[in-house]
């Protein structure tokens, strides 16, 4: 039982300890990266998005649409760059969120990767899938269809997405 513990505490200060060095070699030794790493590391409960049930044939429209902000660094200091560089490909599952509290845009519908946030909608197709959503007849569901840039001529990268709007089954 002693030899388990000791094995267990020993792995977790190992953990923050190449966690800490890490972060201080990236210029980014604070205490929300550390935390954040350490989540990553260790997780614990965390929620789920809600599973919605839908069937093809509730499908409403699907189309292509871009992903806009994936320049910026998230409120947690990690960089979508290194988001989207490290943990997202084509046919990944991504996550919808509506901010209608966003100062900048009321409409605006964050993507999220399983990793983190990764940017938003364009504000055109944003305005229209709120509109949508908000009503509470329909749902959305979008996955990765492209990955482009990391190259010498486009060493940014972006997101392409296919979303797909389905009505919401009736409850």
């Amino acid at each position: 039982m002693h030899i388990l513990l000791f094995l267990t505490l020993a792995t977790v200060i190992c953990g923050a300890a190449l966690i800490t060095l890490m972060l201080w070699s990236e210029g980014r030794l604070d205490i929300k990266s550390i935390k954040q790493r350490l989540i990553d590391l260790f997780p614990g409960k965390e929620t789920k998005p809600q599973v919605i049930r839908v069937s093809a044939s509730d499908e409403v429209d699907s189309f292509i649409c871009a992903v806009v902000g994936e320049s910026f660094t998230n409120e947690d200091c990690i960089s979508r760059q290194h988001i989207i560089r490290k943990h997202v490909r084509p046919g990944d599952a991504v996550r919808l969120q509506r901010e209608p509290e966003n100062p900048v845009d009321s409409s605006a519908v964050a993507v999220f990767s399983a990793n983190g946030q990764i940017g938003y909608l364009k504000t055109d197709v944003a305005g229209r899938l709120s509109a949508k959503l908000d009503t509470g007849k329909f749902v959305a569901a979008a996955v990765v269809y492209e990955v482009n840039g990391g190259t010498r001529d486009k060493p940014s990268y972006g997101v392409t997405l296919e979303l797909t709007i389905y009505r919401a089954p009736q409850t």
